[in-house]
């Protein structure tokens, strides 16, 4: 059985690593990017993926915690001063907006461009200034010193 993978489910908010990825080097790397260790954070809460559809939210606020309890889909709920529920992926936008998560930053097409604009002023200027090759090569090849001979002496 799969989770849900939030990164492909809610784009447009901003993930996080459980326990800022301190967990990851635990668990064998899959082709899945171990969509089980992300979490969507919000101001109020976080939001993680519980088992195939199911998500799983938390909230340390008390009031918060009752809110979610109150929600009339809730499947599972524990804790009384940090609140844990369960709940299908459909009914995420409710929990979403008790637990009002972070969003990614959206740009528009104009700042976009400006923004590149900026990027290439600078990258022009530290060519110019040899901070970076002017070349295609990011690291020009160096001539090899080993068995150059020991004209110097062996230490």
């Amino acid at each position: 059985m799969t989770c849900v993978d939030l990164s492909k489910q809610f784009p447009r908010y901003r993930l996080s690593w459980e326990a800022n990825g301190a967990t990851k080097g635990q668990w064998k790397r899959e082709e899945g990017e171990w969509p089980w260790l992300m979490e969507i954070r919000g101001r109020y809460g976080t939001v993680s993926p519980y088992g195939g559809e199911i998500l799983q939210a938390m909230a340390d606020r008390p009031r918060i915690g009752a809110q979610l309890r109150a929600l009339p889909f809730v499947l599972h709920a524990r804790g009384a001063d940090e609140t844990v529920v369960r709940f299908h992926v459909d009914h995420a936008p409710a929990v979403f907006n008790l637990l009002r998560p972070y969003r990614r930053r959206q740009l528009s097409e104009a700042d976009r461009a400006k923004k590149a604009e900026i990027l290439a002023r600078a990258r022009d200027r530290d060519r110019r200034d040899g901070l970076l090759p002017l070349s295609g090569e990011a690291f020009p090849a160096l001539g090899s010193t080993i068995g150059a001979g020991d004209e110097a002496g062996a230490i």
